[in-house]
């Protein structure tokens, strides 16, 4: 066995990420070091690291029952499919560059391959060797990444050199030899200064020596020989203290303990264990239960990884689909009393493979930009609305104007009518109320009026829109938009919008041009000029959709933000010149009350959301 001396020494440069890592698993004597470049975009080069460590983690490590070689060339066959799959998803751009060295020690033997300008060096008896020599001879640019692999054995003081450059253009053979004479920090400073023409560099070095063990080096049967000795040794302590401890009690000389009833001592000690084992099982699990839990858990944190490995191939609806099931099937072991650590570990695990699979960000007690509570303790807002550069929040009887981070003294809407919804018709200088009973009323001003309509009331609605000179009312239950012209001092009779759209489940709209309807279940129907177009949103989690309460878009805005209110998540979707949606990133706000609302500037720069109570600004 030997005792390894290792170092790095990492020289980063712009649009060339970097790792070395050390893989290594408890019961396993092979150790993997990964020395990574990786030249190309942030997160493609990102995806490409976790896609080769977690190839390793989840084949190589997980098939302790093969040979360490066929492990080794299952996991790199892995490791080129899952790069492959990846580099077709991104057919329209150039694939980054990976230079980089795996390799593998077991004990005396090492298994190595090698991709792109990296390299490794063996320093033997003060002669290098280039141990990856011909090891990534591609034909084209669809050959597999890793193709070879190399083995040998390590001698005693032996030196390996893993770098993600030739460093034979930088120094001669007999320069890197002599480099490494030193200590290993020492010779990595050194070849840190005699390789500044290189623009980006890592490197891992190693130096083997005997592992020595009480003067000399233990062999494999000794050593497990004193670990098959230590827990026995620990029962005898822990027995002899016992004993020691009833002596005392029973006002024996300790040091004459053998003298006494060792049956007695044996025997109170075992009906104390059996207590204390009876106690530790008191809750009484179902053996069966148990059993079958067990393989749960594992089979969840196995399923874990494969989620990884499709949201690594940008397969996000398959990796959201075994997130939720991994999810609820911990959720219900977890609430009857099983496997809580580990549970509660995956669950962990599941949370933060979502937020990756789905680019959620998460903020944390985010900028309040008015507290409104300080106007009126009881405050419980509804929703809001902007004109002329003011930002306006209501509850059910009273109107508050923010300017900046300002606040004006509330305004009471009507003493009879209970707010609903509302939204501003800046084409008239006006916000627009809806009330409970169905009526509208108007703010211009500093005034509250009664709208009116040629017909004899307005239709029953549930949700309004403003386009231009028009207000547009939410019918479901007639299936219905109807749309209402104002005029100079009231409104047209309600026209008939939609024409071939179920708006049966309908929650909210918002237009740009075109209306978007939010409908039960996260559906969003589009509709132009009454006929409903073909709408679907590429790579969004049903899951997160399902639920969202509130929709919001402005002309000439590029996107669509939704809103669900349970879990304070804004999805944010792009609107694509093909008609069609593609979600782009989820907003989940946290230390804060629900939110029950959302505005964005025309300019689309920050966002903003309602509570109960304050206006809290976002940033984009």
């Amino acid at each position: 066995m030997f005792n390894i001396i290792s170092d790095t020494l990492v020289r980063p440069s712009e649009n060339h990420y970097h790792d070395l890592i050390t893989l290594e698993r408890d019961n396993f004597t092979e150790k993997v070091w990964l020395n990574l470049e990786i030249i190309g975009e942030g997160t493609e080069a990102e995806s490409v690291k976790r896609i080769i460590q977690i190839s390793f983690e989840d084949i190589f490590f997980d098939r302790s029952q093969k040979d360490i070689y066929e492990r080794f060339e299952e996991t790199l066959k892995e490791i080129n499919l899952l790069l492959k799959n990846l580099k077709e998803k991104n057919e329209d751009q150039t694939f980054c560059k990976i230079n980089a060295i795996i390799a593998i020690q077991d004990n005396q033997s090492l298994h190595l391959t090698q991709s792109g300008d990296a390299e490794t060096y063996l320093i033997r008896n003060n002669k290098l060797t280039v141990v990856s020599e011909g090891l990534s001879v591609r034909k084209d640019e669809d050959s597999d990444v890793f193709m070879n692999i190399a083995s040998g054995e390590i001698a005693m003081n032996d030196t390996l050199v893993f770098t993600s450059r030739r460093l034979l253009r930088y120094l001669t053979a007999q320069q890197i030899t002599d480099i490494f004479k030193q200590n290993i920090p020492e010779a990595l400073a050194e070849i840190n200064s005699s390789t500044q023409d290189a623009n980006s560099l890592a490197v891992t070095a190693a130096f083997f020596k005997r592992s020595v063990f009480g003067g000399i080096e233990a062999s494999p049967e000794k050593k497990r020989e004193m670990l098959k000795k230590e827990p026995m040794q620990k029962i005898k302590a822990y027995f002899d203290s016992f004993v020691k401890w009833i002596a005392v009690k029973m006002g024996k000389d300790p040091e004459k303990v053998e003298s006494f009833s060792i049956v007695a001592a044996l025997a109170a000690f075992l009906i104390i264990l059996i207590i204390g084992v009876t106690l530790a099982f008191s809750d009484n699990l179902d053996k069966e239960k148990y059993a079958e839990y067990n393989i749960a858990i594992n089979n969840s944190a196995e399923e874990l990884k494969r989620a990884e490995k499709l949201a690594l191939m940008e397969d996000k609806e398959s990796a959201n689909a075994i997130l939720g099931k991994v999810e609820g099937r911990v959720v219900q072991i977890l609430n009857e009393g099983y496997f809580r650590t580990e549970s509660v570990q995956i669950l962990d695990k599941v949370k933060e493979l979502r937020d990756q699979v789905n680019n959620i960000q998460r903020i944390s007690n985010p900028k309040i930009l008015a507290d409104l509570s300080t106007k009126r303790t009881s405050i419980n807002l509804l929703g809001m609305a902007e004109l002329g550069g003011k930002l306006f929040a209501y509850e059910y009887n009273a109107l508050y104007e923010t300017i900046l981070d300002q606040i004006e003294d509330p305004l009471t809407v009507s003493d009879s009518e209970k707010i609903t919804a509302a939204t501003a018709m800046s084409s008239k200088d006006l916000i627009i109320f809806l009330t409970e009973s169905n009526k509208i009323l108007e703010f211009n001003d500093g005034q509250f009026s009664l709208g009116e309509t040629s017909d004899e009331m307005w239709k029953k609605s549930n949700a309004i829109a403003v386009y231009s000179k028009f207000l547009y009312l939410l019918a479901p239950q007639d299936n219905q938009i109807w749309k209402y012209e104002r005029r100079k001092n009231s409104y047209d009779g309600a026209k008939e919008y939609n024409l071939d759209a179920d708006l049966s489940k309908a929650l909210d709209l918002a237009i740009d041009g075109n209306i978007f309807v939010l409908s039960e279940g996260g559906e969003i129907i589009k509709l132009y000029r009454g006929n409903r177009q073909e709408f679907n949103i590429d790579n969004i989690n049903a899951e997160d959709a399902e639920n969202v309460n509130k929709i919001f878009t402005l002309p000439d805005q590029n996107y669509i933000y939704l809103l669900n209110s349970q879990k304070n998540s804004i999805l944010v979707v792009r609107k694509l010149s093909n008609g069609r949606g593609d979600y782009q990133r989820q907003i989940i706000l946290e230390g804060v009350g629900q939110i029950v609302d959302i505005y964005v500037e025309q300019n689309e720069q920050k966002l903003f959301a309602l509570g109960k109570d304050k206006i809290y600004e976002i940033g984009l």
